[in-house]
């Protein structure tokens, strides 16, 4: 499978575009002597061109995010979908892509002769975009060192520098991600093919992080600056009745700020470092297949071994020389990480109602890295206690699924399924995990109405005790259960509706809701819940005009105990509690009418969606509130298209979207506001952008139709 049939293309705000694969056949077939009128074969060019404009309102560095919006400016664009030439012999080649600016588009270029080969190059750009009105008083963002003004007046708190405001500048936080692609493929023979892949991406620009002295912080841009290839090859080989693929991925990651360093703006050291993502390499071998044993048997098998590597130099323990400490005792890390996967499905029909299949998984993580004594440095301020091993984490996963379907009747279905998971783990607080899983589903039908009705229980318990970790000296309270080791209960249904009363009405409704109980956890998270329901409908007029339409809404609540105590340790009690409740609102509704006067042609859409996040603690009785986290996005959207002649259409629309945002962590933060952390300020995302679009389109090979 080459780059091509596994990237998409995305659409443009205004003009959505989609992307279309090439399909190769596996045997090569001589047409010279078919004769089909209703279907000739494809010669010459065929496809789309598009040439627009868009003009914004508003620069905004959040609406920006993925687009590349983000100035009020004017952005014009050219794009191809789907443009083809198809020659004699089986030749083709092919341009797919579409971008308004530089930081945001995406290219496809192909070439092929079918049933023998293809190969394809693509470029992919996308902008990120974080954060409104942030400032700093660092230089070099994108760098490392970042540095305070020459002037700057260092202090014990915020409050004391008297230099701060006069040095603030203001920046956006944002990143560039840039892909090129390359791929091809090969058929030797109708049964034998190759097929490569190699893709490279960069990042580069400043996203987030903080530097820390234990009592006192500053937030930072971390520098990004990271490069990954990617390779990724097979052949496969067809017989009659199975096929087999040997395989290779490899990924080689490379980081051009393996540290950051920075000025501290309190007093206390000069400066803090931190390491950053270490360089690595990862690379897998694999093989698979599918079998066809008989009408009652059918098989499919891979596995796959692989091993992640990296090997910097580590940092000294400290950038601070008035913290003395041993030597290291390796000049590096030396990590080494061998992965292996097995799955195997076998699934069988031993009469035409009753299919049963199987499953088995298997995943082990061993990890090689050699465990050596290392002292330790707590934010280049404070010296560790009692030198610490390095604990490298191991797992080894198996999950075995069965599933039984058997169809009663011609309109009534059931299935029922089992599955059991376990998972062992080295230097972690739980050695073994068991889950079981039972489930059950319905689906009938009584005349145009589809229902499905599903029911699960799981259960998950310890195998041994739960033992805390003794690591960095950071003993937990014995009460404390992490929720992704803890004994869980799981329970939960789904129910889904759909419905079509006549030719021209769909209608649909779906409903789900999951318990989780976290029974014998003393401490951490001990309940959640989640309910979520979707109705949908559309209803066609006629064959050119349809109204749809959507609403839904989501619930997801969570209580969390905790036991605060200033003992060490901390063998307290549990004191104190936290109620989480996170509500979600949807709604989408739209109207498309072609062919008016046989030539316009108009689309109506508006998107809603809402937030509400409520936080309240109890503490020793004593109830408590955060203050509420909201968010309300608007978008409205009209297109306007005109059919000029059978294959020039121009197109037209205007896009507002309204997006408000209150996060009582972000607004009204100055940078001095708390007393030991020098912060960005900002704003939580509050804007409305109007985006105004013309443009035509040109059909090389078929007419616009109403």
């Amino acid at each position: 499978m080459t780059a091509a049939t596994r990237t998409r293309t995305n659409a443009a705000a205004i003009f959505a575009m989609a992307s279309m694969a090439i399909g190769v056949s596996t045997a090569q077939a001589d047409t010279s002597k078919w004769n089909c009128e209703r279907c000739p074969f494809q010669d010459g060019f065929t496809g789309t061109v598009k040439v627009g404009a868009a003009v914004v309102s508003d620069e905004e560095n959040s609406f920006g995010n993925y687009t590349g919006y983000d100035e009020d400016t004017v952005y014009g664009g050219f794009g191809v979908q789907d443009f083809r030439y198809w020659g004699d012999g089986g030749y083709t080649a092919y341009v797919d892509g579409f971008g308004y600016n530089q930081d945001s588009f995406e290219l496809t270029l192909g070439a092929g002769h079918q049933g023998k080969w293809s190969t394809d190059f693509v470029i992919d750009f996308l902008p990120v975009r974080k954060g409104q009105n942030t400032r700093t008083v660092y230089d070099n963002l994108d760098g490392t060192p970042q540095r305070l003004p020459e002037d700057w007046v260092r202090a014990g708190n915020t409050a004391g520098m008297t230099s701060l405001d006069e040095n603030l500048r203001s920046f956006d936080v944002k990143w560039d991600r840039e892909t090129f692609g390359l791929g091809a493929e090969y058929l030797f023979t109708p049964n034998l093919i190759v097929d490569a892949d190699w893709r490279y991406q960069t990042k580069q620009g400043q996203g987030r992080t903080w530097g820390s002295f234990l009592g006192n912080a500053a937030e930072l841009t971390l520098p990004l600056d990271y490069d990954t290839h990617e390779v990724d090859a097979g052949i496969t080989y067809a017989g009659s009745n199975w096929q087999i693929r040997g395989g290779y991925y490899g990924s080689f990651f490379s980081n051009k700020n393996l540290s950051h360093t920075w000025d501290n703006p309190f007093t206390g050291p000069d400066e803090g470092r931190k390491a950053g993502a270490p360089d690595n390499k990862a690379y897998q071998f694999s093989l698979g297949g599918n079998w066809h044993f008989s009408r009652l048997f059918t098989a499919v098998a891979n596995v796959s071994v692989g091993t992640a590597e990296q090997d910097d130099d580590f940092l000294p323990y400290t950038i601070n020389r008035d913290i003395a400490t041993s030597p290291l005792p390796r000049q590096s890390l030396d990590g080494e990480v061998d992965t292996t996967h097995a799955n195997v499905k076998i699934t069988s029909v031993p009469w035409s109602r009753l299919r049963l299949t199987g499953e088995y998984r298997y995943d082990d993580r061993d990890n090689k890295t050699d465990q050596y004594t290392y002292d330790w440095v707590s934010a280049d301020l404070t010296p560790g206690n009692a030198p610490e091993e390095n604990l490298p984490y191991s797992f080894e996963r198996n999950e075995f699924d069965f599933t039984a379907d058997y169809r009663l009747t011609s309109t009534f279905k059931a299935s029922a399924g089992f599955s059991r998971h376990t998972i062992e783990r080295d230097f972690q607080e739980v050695d073994e995990n068991e889950e079981d899983t039972f489930w059950a589903k319905l689906k009938f039908r009584v005349d145009r109405v589809n229902v499905s009705l599903k029911g699960e229980t799981a259960d998950r318990d310890i195998d041994g005790q739960y033992e805390q970790v003794d690591f960095l000296k950071l003993a937990q309270n014995p009460l404390m259960r992490k929720y992704y080791m803890a004994e869980r209960d799981r329970d939960g249904i789904e129910l889904a509706v759909n419905a079509h009363p006549t030719d021209r009405l769909s209608l649909g409704a779906r409903y789900e809701s999951w318990d989780e109980d976290y029974d014998e956890s003393l401490v951490g998270l001990v309940d959640a819940d989640r309910d979520s329901y979707v109705v949908d409908a559309s209803f066609a007029f006629r064959r050119n005009v349809s109204l749809y339409g959507s609403f839904g809404g989501e619930s997801v609540e969570s209580t969390q105990v905790g036991a605060q105590s200033n003992a060490d340790p901390n063998t307290a009690t549990p004191n104190w509690k936290s109620d989480h409740d996170d509500d979600y609102t949807t709604a989408n509704v739209g109207f498309r009418w072609g062919g008016i006067a046989e030539k316009w042609g108009i689309e109506v859409d508006y998107v809603y969606a809402e937030s509400e996040g409520e936080i309240s603690l109890s503490n020793a009785g004593r109830p408590d509130e955060y203050p509420e986290l909201e968010t309300e996005l608007n978008r409205a959207r009209l297109g306007i298209t005109y059919d000029y002649s059978r294959k020039i259409r121009f197109v037209g629309g205007v896009l507002y979207e309204k997006y408000d945002s209150d996060d009582w962590s972000v607004d009204g933060v100055e940078p001095d506001t708390l007393n030991s952390v020098l912060t960005w300020g900002g704003d939580s995302p509050d804007y409305d952008v109007t985006v105004f679009s013309l443009g035509f389109t040109y059909s090389l090979d078929k007419p616009y139709e109403p």
